[in-house]
């Protein structure tokens, strides 16, 4: 799988994971020694592995870098220049990043220049606008979309979730619970968690939905289960067992309340989001068949994207690559729809 390798110290681990967060919320995979070396591995086999098999590679430098007399991110480097030549002048693959105030040190990298050649990002100078150069080039499509487009909501007050899920005892068992779990740890890491609140309700019901509704004044709605192929949602009845709920009477729940969000987390969603668009202006749902992991991976990633500032169209389109990242194998397309 594609991904990008970070060179660095271990005096900077914090600010490396932060970068490497940073980087996530785009939807680039990040390839780091702490995580992704398997126990009982070579580690110095996986690392050069690692290096060679990278679409790109960032090489963190500071103050911290300069002052060790010793580390491995110099055999690193050296490795990564190999690479770096055999490569066309106009491709960018390497990519310096300064962490703090330092100089890039002076290595040769053929054709009569150096390191100090490669253009430098200044993370420690403007953060934000650092990491958007930086996607530019690994991953332009997730920056395409500017927030005064696409519904930022972290400008505007707390952002209630209303979490509804259902999994009817004579269906397959889902793991909502570990979705839930997924969202709210992202949630909790995230620059603007403090502006986010979680409500839920389990063994969701068609009498509880407006009630629920009316009664948290949610601006987002997650639905976490099952649906069929006609685009039905299915629900719980008294009993606990399954109830399918047509898109016409959904629809007249969403027309009767204003949300801004409404995220249909299940297989064969899409018809329904299609429909309830004509009440609600963001509808995200899903075109075929929807894994656990894949279900996990699209709202975890999704909201966190929003926790860390982003637009509901740009956490759309992270989550979306995250579900290619996790190898998922589903028949699965997400959708976004705005309100007509």
């Amino acid at each position: 799988m594609a991904h990008t390798f970070i060179s660095y110290v271990r005096e900077d681990i914090e600010s490396v994971e932060k970068l490497s967060d940073s980087l996530r919320q785009y939807g680039v995979k990040v390839w780091r020694d702490t995580t992704d070396i398997p126990p009982g591995a070579r580690w110095k086999k996986a690392i050069r592995r690692a290096i060679t098999e990278g679409d790109f590679f960032i090489a963190s430098f500071s103050r911290s870098y300069l002052d060790r007399s010793e580390t491995y991110m110099n055999e690193e480097l050296t490795l990564a220049i190999e690479i770096l030549r055999q490569k066309p002048q106009d491709h960018s693959w390497f990519i310096p990043v300064l962490l703090s105030k330092c100089v890039v040190p002076d290595r040769d990298i053929g054709a009569g220049e150096t390191l100090p050649d490669i253009q430098q990002v200044r993370l420690y100078e403007d953060w934000q606008g650092g990491i958007k150069r930086i996607i530019s080039v690994i991953n332009p499509k997730a920056v395409s979309l500017s927030a005064s487009e696409s519904g930022e909501l972290t400008e505007s007050g707390t952002v209630s979730i209303l979490f509804m899920a259902a999994n009817p005892k004579d269906l397959s068992r889902l793991r909502l619970d570990e979705e839930l779990r997924e969202i709210q740890t992202k949630l909790i890491r995230s620059k603007y968690r403090d502006r986010f609140h979680i409500e839920t309700r389990w063994a969701l019901r068609l009498q509880d939905l407006l009630q629920s509704i009316i009664t948290v004044k949610p601006r987002i709605v997650h639905f976490a289960g099952q649906g069929d192929q006609s685009g039905a949602l299915v629900m719980e009845d008294s009993s606990g067992r399954s109830h399918r709920v047509k898109a016409n009477v959904l629809a007249a729940v969403f027309e009767a309340v204003a949300l801004e969000c409404v995220v249909l987390n299940y297989c064969h969603s899409s018809k329904l989001a299609r429909v309830i668009a004509e009440h609600v202006k963001y509808v995200i749902g899903m075109e075929g068949l929807l894994s656990d992991r894949a279900a996990i991976a699209f709202g975890s990633y999704f909201y966190q994207a929003l926790g860390f500032g982003r637009s509901i169209e740009e956490a759309f389109n992270i989550a979306r690559t995250q579900i290619e990242l996790v190898g998922s194998s589903d028949e699965i397309s997400p959708v976004l729809i705005t309100k007509r």
